[in-house]
């Protein structure tokens, strides 16, 4: 099947023409930073904005909101005096939405919110990131690692390190925060994260992994990346998100440890389309024009040991370029995946696929499904089922009985539209997010 490609030009835009900086405060903000600050200026309007977040964060309260003029900036986004507090966080936001840039130039994270431990102790809770794209992160453009209650809206994330175990969007042994209405497109083995934490929502976003090299990181075999992962996490929610082309997997659950416990997830109207695929629906070869790849790309250095050229995912294995897939060898009770669409992916749309099985399996379900057109490369075990659907664990029940796809919020169905970031993936990716949302999912 061929979709919607990349468009060579953007067709619209929603960001407004840039702020001129005035000596009056703009409603919503309490302070300034911009390209043309002074560190030694108050602040408080644009014409007298701070060059420095760090400066910023002596400053900023609780209830309080730091507004960035236009631009591309290397100082990174990494509170390090106070957090903020229920009811009232810390607001960084773009005056301009998407009109600010934060560069990690392959040397830093652009946002990182938490693990930070100065005097201050560890910043990341109740912080609320808006209107910024970041790219080119190391092991991640945006992380949240113990960091609680945390809301980034309206964000987009490119390219974190090729070679890195990274994450684009990466929430790590955090708590209840939120990710709503973004872009995670590019390079990094995973383009959305949720490791080890509980009570973490991503919704309304686009993730479309596009490689990843691997070669300061033997920890996995290669090809080796997925689009959005739930990984050894419980009370997760992923709503209204596509995973879109080439990935190893699209959307996972996951408990990948004999102790490891992944509960009550749920992935809520969401679609994985063309894992395996490239984004016309040719065969993606990783790179290599080899339909199964012999060799990882190099020259690898390995900080963690020996190098591994050899260490190469086989297709014979199964269980990969997969749709949806619920995995591992943990405890994996009452998970839910409602209102899906899997569609177009080269290996099955769904599996449920275990090594062996060391912790419980009941209640998982999938239903209100749309699964078909997956299967064009998939192993004769996987096929006995019907190429569509592998389900290779207990506890497990599928219903395709066709994905009615809406709006969720909370895990509740509501009016409202599924996909809010057309403008910023058409100017900033060229990709019209809207088409797929029709094509596979009937909405507009």
């Amino acid at each position: 099947s061929v979709v919607p490609t990349a468009t060579a030009q953007p067709t619209a835009t929603t960001t407004p023409p840039p702020l001129q900086p005035t000596s009056t405060p703009i409603a919503g903000c309490t302070y300034y930073l911009s390209k043309t600050g002074k560190d030694s200026n108050p602040g408080t309007t644009l014409a007298t904005a701070w060059a420095t977040f760090n400066r910023a964060w002596r400053d900023l309260q609780p209830g309080q909101t730091l507004c960035i003029g236009d631009g591309t900036y290397t100082d990174v986004i990494q509170p390090n005096v106070r957090n903020g507090e229920p009811g009232k966080p810390i607001t960084i936001r773009a005056l301009n939405d998407g009109a600010v840039t934060i560069d990690g130039q392959g040397v830093r994270i652009p946002v990182r919110l938490g693990e930070n431990y100065g005097s201050n102790g560890p910043i990341g809770n109740w912080f609320v990131v808006e209107g910024i794209v970041a790219r080119n992160g190391t092991i991640a453009n945006y992380r949240i690692e113990h960091g609680n209650n945390n809301v980034l809206r309206r964000i987009s994330a490119y390219d974190a390190s090729p070679d890195e175990n990274s994450h684009s969007i990466s929430i790590v042994w955090s708590d209840n925060n939120l990710v709503e209405d973004f872009i995670a497109a590019g390079t990094g083995r995973y383009m959305v994260d949720i490791f080890t934490g509980t009570g973490n929502t991503v919704r309304r976003g686009l993730a479309m992994w596009q490689r990843w090299d691997g070669r300061h990181f033997c920890g996995v075999s290669w090809p080796n990346g997925d689009n959005v992962g739930v990984y050894n996490s419980s009370d997760s929610t992923v709503e209204n998100v596509i995973a879109y082309g080439r990935a190893l997997t699209g959307i996972f659950i996951q408990a990948n440890d004999d102790a490891a416990v992944a509960n009550n997830n749920q992935v809520l109207g969401s679609m994985a389309l063309l894992q395996g695929a490239d984004y016309d629906g040719a065969y993606w070869t990783y790179g290599t024009g080899q339909r199964q790849p012999t060799s990882r790309p190099g020259p690898i250095t390995n900080p963690y040991g020996e190098p591994c050229p050899d260490n190469v995912t086989q297709w014979s294995w199964g269980g990969h370029r997969t749709g949806l897939s619920l995995y591992g060898q943990g405890t994996l009770q009452d998970n839910v995946f409602r209102d899906v669409v899997s569609a177009d992916n080269v290996g099955v749309g769904f599996q449920a696929l275990q090594p062996y099985s060391a912790g419980v399996k009941s209640g998982n379900v999938v239903e209100r499904a749309t699964i078909y057109g997956n299967g064009s490369s998939i192993e004769p075990w996987e096929r006995a089922q019907g190429g569509n659907v592998y389900v290779g664990m207990n506890g497990v029940t599928v219903r395709t009985d066709g994905a009615q796809i809406g709006r969720y919020v909370d895990r509740q169905r509501q009016a409202g539209p599924v996909w809010e970031m057309q403008g910023r993936a058409l100017a900033e990716l060229g990709v019209d997010v809207a088409a797929l949302w029709k094509r596979y999912g009937g909405v507009e």
